[in-house]
């Protein structure tokens, strides 16, 4: 809030507001709303915020979350020509012997 209220673009009235939008998977989301003055400085103004924001965040140790996921491999038998590009390549031999990958 405090960085809507300092950028020189933002007008103070209607005064910027910051709205709690949503429980995220891995974050709290919250939505920065402000006016200003016009249009088409909309992305100008907006990169302006969020680089802020980011540099705040920075300085006091805040970091984004980023989705973990698992990932789970199963063993499975594959046919080594299988595993080629192309079959018919002459520097790979068609063979049929089974190669266990995982």
């Amino acid at each position: 809030m405090q960085i809507a209220c300092e950028d020189p673009d933002v007008m103070k009235d209607p005064a910027p507001s910051v709205v709690f939008m949503q429980h995220g998977g891995s974050s709290l989301d919250f939505n920065l709303r402000v006016f200003i003055p016009s249009p088409e400085f909309i992305m100008v103004i907006r990169d302006r915020l969020n680089k802020r924001i980011n540099r705040e965040f920075e300085k006091h140790g805040i970091e984004i979350p980023f989705p973990q996921r698992d990932l789970h491999i199963k063993s499975s038998v594959v046919r080594i020509q299988d595993l080629t590009p192309d079959k018919d390549s002459a520097e790979i031999p068609d063979r049929q012997t089974p190669a266990k990958v995982g």
